[in-house]
């Protein structure tokens, strides 16, 4: 126990017993601000109500108590009676330090940020840690997303205080506001020359060049990061994350696992490695981890789509659909959820249930080419073809430059034999995009070798100038 803490329960003691006595008591500004605090500390907060009221009756002069009655009235949003306490504090000592900080706070909680950075300004001249108050003005600015002001504030927090973490992350989050991450990269850098040891900065040069998609210099970061503090499980994440993009999957499945040592595995964590393995075709291992994931986190819904999509790789469509399902209660407003969940059903040969989660689909407003052509392809299984030919054309008036809409209608349109509208159709795609074969034969890669197409494409590249 430092001597400070003791000298404060020394003196709450002291207060308490001399209460109970009923005995007269003179404690001057300073110990009743020790005791005031140290009963905010511990959240008992009316016996720090009622030794403000004896502190104001004993110091009727001092602005600090009905400061500090403000900041208690503040916490709990009575912002009137809090004004009220401020005024009379101001009225005591018009610039007191904490009385302006006070106030600001109040603006900032009524949303006028721009008042309480005027009031911080004032209360920067009159400070003993000024780098308190500059921590106050960035958060300020960032509220009002000026993150080129809070940055400024940010750099002279770490002057006074080089470690503060909140500061490094604060920082980072201005850069990645600004998208200015190689900013950011040469900030962590520069910072890292002073302070080779920061694995705060380390990891956060990482993400700036992981943003920036420069994947070895970020899995570099991230590897100091963790030389630096092994114990430091978002920078083993990252690395992780980092390596999948690299497609190192056996790597960064080792990376995750190596985190366990220093923290319990979290059902994301599960959920990460199951996606290596999954990526190595390791189908058994990757189900292992995807079901460990959903134990240890029943409600992560990525998980659940895994495993669907495992179970329907493997034609286990009962399995799948139920997974599926989960995912879909967990996050109903997932469109990709509903594109999976209507594959599934197709396979399963469970066409109107397929069709609902198409409706779903556009229900949420996903409206992208490649949903208009599944969508038309299953009601071409369902016998249904004005309705697909309907549902083509809502997608091209919809995306008029899409290529790809045009050659799959093509594609469908020949196989109804309509070949004049085929012809057509193919003729816009061909203009539309110099790619517009491939997209044709990877669509429908039977009619490669099919001569009525091959000889209708040589026809229309041959009349495109």
């Amino acid at each position: 126990m430092d001597e400070s803490r003791h000298n404060t329960q020394e003196l709450v003691k002291r207060f308490e017993g001399m209460l109970k006595r009923e005995e007269s008591f003179f404690f001057d500004v300073e110990e009743f601000e020790q005791i005031t605090d140290y009963y905010f500390h511990k959240g008992k907060n009316k016996s720090a109500l009622e030794v403000i009221e004896l502190a104001s009756n004993q110091h009727p002069m001092s602005a600090i108590f009905p400061i500090k009655r403000a900041q208690y009235l503040t916490a709990y949003d009575k912002m009137d009676e809090a004004i009220q306490e401020l005024d009379k504090a101001a009225a005591l000592e018009p610039n007191s330090y904490d009385m302006l900080v006070a106030r600001s706070h109040i603006f900032a909680k009524q949303g006028k940020h721009g008042r309480a950075v005027n009031l911080l300004k004032k209360a920067l001249t009159a400070a003993e840690e000024p780098a308190d108050v500059h921590a106050l003005l960035a958060e300020q600015y960032q509220y009002m997303g000026k993150y080129e002001e809070a940055l400024k504030h940010h750099r002279q927090v770490l002057k006074v205080f080089y470690s503060d973490e909140i500061a490094l992350y604060n920082i980072a989050l201005c850069y990645e506001m600004l998208n200015e991450y190689k900013k950011a990269v040469d900030f962590f850098k520069g910072y890292i020359e002073k302070y080779p040891y920061s694995e705060i900065a380390w990891y956060n040069m990482g993400i700036a060049h992981a943003r920036q998609d420069e994947l070895k210099k970020a899995a570099n970061a991230f590897e100091y990061s963790i030389i630096v503090d092994e114990h430091f499980i978002a920078a083993y994440f990252e690395l992780g994350r980092v390596l999948e993009r690299m497609g190192d999957f056996s790597e960064a499945a080792r990376i995750y696992e190596n985190s366990f040592e220093f923290d319990a595995p979290s059902g994301y964590s599960y959920y990460r490695l199951g996606n290596c393995y999954r990526n190595m075709q390791d189908a058994q291992k990757a189900l292992l981890y995807f079901k460990r994931a959903i134990t240890e986190d029943p409600e992560l819904d990525e998980a659940y789509i895994e495993l669907s999509m495992l179970y329907m790789d493997n034609g286990k469509l009962l399995e799948s659909i139920y997974y599926i399902k989960k995912a879909i209660e967990l996050d109903a407003e997932n469109p990709d959820y509903y594109i999976i969940a209507s594959d599934v059903y197709k396979r399963g040969g469970l066409y109107l249930e397929s069709e609902e989660c198409f409706k779903k689909v556009f229900e949420l407003g996903y409206e992208e080419p490649e949903i208009f052509i599944e969508y038309s392809d299953l009601l071409l299984d369902m016998d249904e073809k004005e309705v697909a030919l309907s549902m083509m054309k809502k997608g091209i008036l919809k995306h008029p430059e899409s290529a790809l809409l045009r050659v799959v209608n093509a594609g469908f349109l020949y196989e109804l034999k309509d070949l004049e509208s085929c012809r057509k159709e193919l003729s816009i795609g061909f203009e539309l995009n110099e790619e517009a074969q491939s997209l044709f034969f990877d669509a429908f890669p039977d009619y490669s070798e099919d001569e009525i197409i091959l000889d209708m494409i040589k026809n229309i590249k041959g009349g495109i100038v």
